[in-house]
């Protein structure tokens, strides 16, 4: 005839439980270091496309009041609003 003890069950329970939140734990970690690392990656591309896109707009627009341009046309030329163009440059010009 087998017998456990209670102690002895309670306890397999306990360290059953402890290792499966430790387990849960470091596989939450580990998803979310991944999830984090891919919409920073994500993230990242995005912002450098903006910039890169702003970038382009304000050379452009730059060029284009060299040439004597007003702010609508450059604006009516490049397909924005005026004063997104006012904006870029004003903040392009300061950095």
């Amino acid at each position: 005839q087998f017998f456990i003890s209670s102690a002895f069950f309670q306890d397999g329970i306990r360290q059953g439980m402890e290792q499966g939140m430790k387990q849960g734990m470091e596989r939450g970690i580990k998803t979310g270091i991944e999830q984090g690392m891919e919409q920073g990656i994500k993230t990242g591309i995005e912002q450098g496309m903006e910039q890169g896109m702003e970038q382009t707009l304000f050379s452009q627009a730059q060029k284009k009041l060299q040439k004597g341009k007003t702010i609508a046309q450059i604006a009516d030329e490049l397909e924005v609003e005026p004063a997104e163009i006012e904006r870029i440059l004003r903040e392009h010009s300061v950095k």
